[in-house]
């Protein structure tokens, strides 16, 4: 053990691990199953097997430090492209780490794709802004406790989409491992799994880490003054490579296995050739697949404008609501900041003259509609930027008759499938069930940022429910609120 500043105690995770395992009867020599997995393949049993032997030499030596040597620190990248694996591979490992792995990401959506994952800047206390390391502010005496509490009995730390973390990143979760496990070695002497493909999304900020170690060894000839990003790609020369190539997701279609293959050959310069174009074109989704599939009908299309976005969006709410012959309801978005409360007048005719003919100026609600949130609420839980849900309703501050606003007062005829109805008031919030996520069973009320079961609805307390203030529900002018992005 370990006594800091803080007043806290950092216990080896192995010392507890060995206890809670014979505790129970378990031999020192078998208590982790070192087995090959019944539903992985050879490759990603290989990583398996190598994982686990790792995890029980660790037990051994604590159990007999004299007999038994230490294995070294496990520093793997496990590679491969999509489909072949590598969550499902984490899923296995982490099933048979008795709690000593924990798993993070750079984003939320990555982060619910790895067994109870988490962003790295909420595991480790890196806040988003960070530019370089002299700008990583230690963490305060609190933040160091809840920090060495959140990461107790960690042995092994699974980061996913490794592409996607740069160099300079890459050396904050060096830096702040080191700083919460008061240590001075490597990664605060955990070991560390890298995942991912580094074909796929490059770090949207600072320099890629394969870029980093070309940078470093082909530019600046290895100096210790590369500059930035050279202490994160040394520290990633040190990972040995694992490639998983067998393809799982795809192995009924060898025609996009080649593909996928074919654009992430290196020695290829252009791999979207003449043929792959041909492929795509005879490849075009059809009206007819639409109609024998309806899933087609509601899912996520991409598009490179808001403008293309906020017509999609309409008319995909439009049909939808055909299809489910329920009404599209529709209501202005506030635009909000200084230049907007100094001009009231002004904005109030903007807003009147954009209602009709800018999609974008309005929120759409239709009942039982799938939308994706953008924002990430609760990463832990499932609830992040890209979870799929569904509108459940809209609540209003006091009694709102729904009868009211479905039949025209002049005519006396009720809204049709597919009409839209504006509505005469902006509603309080808009509710939205997550029927594939648990509902998280330690309380809280209905607000939004919490996950919560919200007892105002009719909904089933087995489901999660996410309840969103109408106003950041979209916003015309507004950086950084809370949106949900539809269809």
């Amino acid at each position: 053990m370990v006594q800091n500043n803080d007043n806290a105690t950092i216990v080896n995770p192995i010392t507890s691990l060995l206890a809670r395992l014979t505790s129970t009867g378990a031999q020192v020599g078998s208590s982790i199953n070192t087995i090959p997995h019944p539903e992985l393949g050879d490759d990603q049993n290989t990583c398996l097997i190598e994982i686990t032997s790792w995890l029980q030499k660790r037990i051994i030596h604590e159990h007999s430090p004299r007999v038994f040597s230490a294995p070294e620190q496990l520093l793997l990248l496990i590679h491969g492209g999509p489909g072949t694996g590598k969550s499902r591979l984490a899923s296995a490992v982490y099933e048979r780490m008795e709690g000593t792995m924990q798993c993070g990401a750079f984003t939320g959506n990555a982060s619910t794709h790895i067994p109870n994952g988490r962003t790295l800047h909420s595991l480790l206390n890196i806040p988003i802004h960070v530019r370089n390391s002299t700008s990583l502010r230690p963490l305060t005496p609190t933040q160091r406790v809840s920090a060495r509490e959140r990461l107790k009995g960690l042995l092994i730390l699974w980061i996913d989409e490794i592409s996607m973390i740069s160099a300079q990143f890459f050396h904050f979760i060096d830096l702040r491992l080191r700083e919460i496990g008061m240590s001075s070695i490597l990664f605060g002497e955990n070991s560390i799994i890298l995942s991912g493909d580094m074909f796929q999304i490059p770090p949207t900020s600072g320099t890629s880490l394969y870029k980093a170690v070309m940078d470093f060894y082909q530019v600046h000839q290895g100096r210790a003054d590369a500059g930035t990003g050279s202490e994160g790609a040394q520290q990633f020369c040190r990972f040995q490579l694992r490639e998983l190539k067998q393809q799982y997701r795809a192995s009924a279609d060898p025609a996009h296995t080649a593909i996928l293959e074919r654009c992430r050959d290196p020695s290829i310069t252009h791999p979207v050739n003449e043929e792959v174009c041909r492929y795509l074109r005879e490849h075009i989704l059809t009206n007819s697949q639409v109609r024998r599939n309806p899933e087609w009908a509601t899912s996520p299309i991409v598009v490179t404008s808001n403008e293309v976005r906020g017509q999609l969006n309409l008319v995909q709410a439009i049909e939808f609501a055909k299809r489910s012959n329920r009404v599209v309801y529709r209501w202005p978005k506030r635009m909000k900041g200084l230049r907007v409360r100094e001009n009231a007048e002004e904005v109030a005719g903007l807003l009147t003259d954009l209602h009709d003919s800018c999609p974008l100026s309005n929120n759409l609600f239709v009942q039982g509609a799938p939308c994706y949130l953008t924002w990430n609420v609760n990463a832990r839980k499932g609830l992040a930027h890209g979870t799929k849900g569904y509108l459940h309703s809209l609540v209003f501050e006091d009694g709102f008759q729904e009868e009211d606003i479905l039949v025209d007062p002049l005519t006396g005829e009720r809204a049709s499938a597919g009409d839209i109805i504006d509505l005469p008031r902006q509603p309080q919030c808009v509710v939205i069930r997550f029927p594939d996520l648990p509902m998280r069973t330690d309380g809280g009320t209905g607000s939004s940022t919490a996950y919560v079961w919200d007892e105002s609805t009719s909904l089933s307390a087995t489901e999660c429910v996410l309840t969103i203030p109408a106003d950041p529900y979209g916003s015309l002018i507004a950086v950084g609120n809370r949106k949900c992005t539809f269809f």
